[in-house]
């Protein structure tokens, strides 16, 4: 016991070398770790709710894609639920986005501590990675969406067409 407690002091005295020559104050130091310890929190939470969030907004966007697509509905609200498609993958974005910057805060808060750590470094990478990833999916959702809206919109021009056509052709007769 005495040996950890000899150990504990100098890494203790170590530590307050460190931070009197960087210059930090005890309760700068102690601001820091809380901050950290308050991060890590937040972003264990966010990386709780990241799963369900995820699986909220998808479900949500195959209803509005079901609405969409069903040749049932008029045109006018197909494109309405593809307008609302839109809307919410752009939310999505906005709060999947939020939510990485909070991990890549973690990370840059704990790669703050020891710059030479290639775990923290990787840590931080897959980070960014991950705005990365977020990006990529939503686009090619995006693309998707915007690709049925220019669709649904050639389909109405076409039906307007069809009903002027029919118009004047009763009118003929």
């Amino acid at each position: 016991v005495g040996v950890v407690v000899d150990i504990l002091d100098a890494m203790v005295g170590a530590l307050k070398s460190v931070t009197d020559w960087l210059g930090i104050t005890s309760s700068e130091s102690e601001s820091f770790a809380d901050s950290l310890v308050n991060q890590r929190n937040s972003v264990t939470l966010l990386e709780a709710e990241l799963e369900g969030v995820q699986l909220k907004y998808q479900q949500q966007a195959e209803v509005l894609r079901q609405q969409r697509d069903n040749e049932q509905a008029t045109i006018d609200d197909r494109i309405k639920a593809n307008q609302e498609l839109g809307e919410l993958l752009e939310v999505q974005f906005q709060q999947e986005i939020a939510m990485a910057n909070e991990k890549i805060k973690l990370a840059e808060m704990e790669l703050e501590l020891d710059q030479d750590n290639v775990e923290l470094q990787a840590n931080l990478i897959r980070a960014k990675n991950k705005l990365l990833e977020i990006d990529e999916r939503i686009t090619s959702q995006r693309s998707e969406q915007l690709t049925n809206l220019n669709s649904l919109e050639r389909e109405r021009t076409s039906n307007i067409k069809d009903a002027s056509r029919a118009r004047e052709e009763a009118r003929k007769k």
